[in-house]
């Protein structure tokens, strides 16, 4: 018959509830980091594109959510105009469902459980000269704010 030194099992329950506490810890942890909604960013502040290429966009969720994450783009100002210097590829806030939605502008969806997710924003290059022109667009959150974006990026296209 097999003998247990009592002062072993208790070692051996005091690791085991040593460890299940350290990964609940853990666990608690990651989800009071994500109290709340996701932070959506974009890096580039300032893009210089070349007429004919594309303005490509990059978009980064702080954490992945299990539905879409949509956004809404205003263009906001700027000397280069939508669909005769530039066109987006995208629904319009109307045609996505106008006023549940918020706002005018476009509408673009990050997918659900992605932290990633990259836009190009076609430039048409045309035979006349125009030299520089700018384009301002605002981001924003939309459908119900799953997310939250408050960015504005600034676009010099050259001819």
């Amino acid at each position: 018959m097999k003998k247990y030194n009592i002062k072993n099992i208790g070692k051996s329950a005091a690791l085991s509830l040593s460890v299940l506490f350290l990964f609940s810890c853990e666990k608690e942890d990651d989800l009071l980091a994500r109290d709340g909604k996701p932070t959506v960013t974009i890096d580039q502040k300032d893009i210089v594109v070349t007429e004919g290429d594309p303005i490509t966009l990059d978009f980064k969720l702080s954490y992945a959510i299990p539905t879409e994450t949509h956004i809404r783009i205003e263009v906001a100002g700027g000397t280069a105009t939508d669909e005769d210097d530039f066109v987006f590829d995208l629904d319009t806030m109307e045609d996505a469902g106008g006023g549940f939605f918020g706002g005018n502008g476009y509408f673009f969806v990050i997918d659900p459980d992605e932290t990633t997710a990259s836009l190009d924003i076609e430039t048409i290059a045309d035979a006349m000269p125009e030299g520089m022109e700018t384009v301002t667009l605002k981001f924003y959150s939309a459908s119900q704010g799953r997310a939250v974006i408050d960015q504005t990026v600034n676009v010099k296209i050259n001819d």
